[in-house]
């Protein structure tokens, strides 16, 4: 149904590009933070925070 609404192409995009920040969320958990799942939490919580502002201010 997701397809249906946007179209292959832009469902691929949206895969490739929620594939990529999984790997680096990846990357981050198993080579810099020694399996902690603590940094990929806080950065999500980081950018829901940010997105929540930025429209926050684009609808005031």
């Amino acid at each position: 149904m997701f397809i249906q609404l946007i179209g292959y192409l832009k469902a691929m995009a949206i895969f490739a590009f929620i594939s990529l920040i999984a790997y680096v969320f990846g990357t981050i958990n198993e080579k810099k933070a020694g399996g902690s799942i603590l940094p990929s939490v806080f950065i999500q919580a980081f950018v829901n925070t940010a997105a929540g502002l930025c429209l926050a201010m684009l609808l005031l």
